[in-house]
């Protein structure tokens, strides 16, 4: 039986699951997945994927209603319905579904939660679908990984053959229901976890946090031999094989960190402010107001008043980082934080591009490398409390 590894995992003690661990595990295992963390470009054939189920809308009412009705952002939908894509082409070149058709339809197919399991086992679990095991020197996808596919299983059925997040459950002789919030598929998910735990492949912190202190050794050293110093462009600026960045980009990274440090601030969130966000009062007071935040995406985003720290704490200073980046970076409107051009030039100003998030935790990592800071432990997705205050951490 080719599913007869999905059964074994099933029937394995580390599939027990006590009623707060399904409490926790049902519903959408979402992380805060953006189009910048998850490294995702739009597949060609999302669009095609909504329009080949039964149940998408056919009239022009119907399609913008749906359109209009995401409840995702933008770029998770795109990263969905890539993973969406790339579970029917699975199942087709594995034989369990015909060329053309998609698992994301009306009757949902009542082996849909073995699929599931199935798909993400093949992926990332140290045992295959038909119950061999894996090579030891064979690559599997992290558990977050195996969350984000059964995430986009779960979004896909809710949305096309729109069955919303009712459990998968047995009615009148017919199966019914979100197949992805199973109680087999959460099942596979704890004992995968635990797999992961036992194995090393899941580990109790999932980041180290930044402190202050680390800010200030970016601080010194950004600011020491030089480095703060702007030169006049003169077409090729040299610069030593162990230098990543010139003062531009220092000055931009330093500024992100500590914004984004002392307002608790995602770095996509910081990275997306325009001039028009901030305010500049009497008294050297700035004051911020975001637009839209990952955690208030209706409304009520409550300004951020900021004012020049003390000189003892000017490492740790956003106002003061501001200033510098602004002066540097000779940009007046538009997007506050694009990327430096060659050579460390300051930005374009007619290019209104802000500077992506991949990009910027590529420079940070670079000025973590320049300190000792391990920079692998690092990917700048959100800023929460440490013991001695916000701090950097990662998913």
């Amino acid at each position: 039986m080719y599913l007869q590894g999905v059964q074994d995992a099933l029937d394995s003690p580390e599939a027990d699951i006590s009623p707060p661990q399904l409490e926790a595990f049902m519903g959408l295992e979402q992380e805060d997945n953006d189009e910048e963390n998850w490294g995702c470009a739009a597949s060609k054939n999302s669009q095609e994927l909504a329009a080949s189920s039964p149940s998408s809308p056919t009239s022009p009412l119907g399609g913008i209603i749906d359109e209009l009705s995401i409840e995702v952002a933008e770029g998770t939908d795109r990263c969905y319905r890539r993973l969406m894509n790339q579970f029917d082409a699975w199942l087709v070149e594995q034989g369990l579904m015909e060329e053309g058709a998609t698992i994301f339809s009306r009757p949902t197919h009542e082996e849909a939660p073995a699929f599931i399991i199935a798909w993400i086992m093949q992926l990332c679990d140290v045992r295959n679908p038909d119950g061999s095991f894996k090579r030891s020197d064979e690559y599997t996808r992290t558990f977050s990984h195996a969350m984000k596919m059964r995430s986009s299983a779960t979004y896909g059925f809710s949305r096309i053959p729109q069955v919303g997040n009712t459990p998968w459950a047995q009615a009148n002789e017919q199966w019914v229901g979100n197949p992805s919030i199973s109680y087999q598929v959460t099942r596979y998910m704890v004992s995968l976890k635990r797999r992961k735990f036992r194995d090393g492949g899941l580990h109790t912190m999932s980041s180290r946090a930044i402190t202050s202190s680390d800010i200030r050794k970016l601080y010194d050293f950004n600011n020491s031999e030089g480095r703060d110093i702007i030169l006049p462009y003169s077409g090729s600026t040299p610069r030593s094989e162990k230098e990543w960045g010139g003062p531009r980009a220092r000055l931009l990274v330093h500024a992100v960190v500590t914004l984004a440090f002392v307002c608790l601030l995602r770095v996509d969130e910081v990275l997306k402010l325009q001039f028009e966000d901030i305010t500049q009062h009497p008294g050297d007071r700035l004051q911020i107001i975001l637009p839209f935040r990952k955690n208030s995406q209706f409304g009520g985003i409550k300004p951020f008043d900021l004012w020049p720290f003390p000189p003892e704490n000017q490492a740790l200073c956003p106002v003061r980082a501001l200033a510098r980046w602004v002066a540097a970076s000779n940009l007046t409107s538009g997007h506050l934080f694009r990327a430096p051009g060659s050579n460390d030039r300051a930005p374009n100003p007619v290019q209104d591009t802000p500077i992506t998030s991949s990009k910027f935790i590529e420079l940070f990592r670079n000025n973590l490398i320049d300190v000792g800071i391990d920079p692998t432990i690092y990917a700048g997705h959100r800023y929460a409390n440490g013991e001695d205050g916000p701090r950097i951490s990662t998913i």
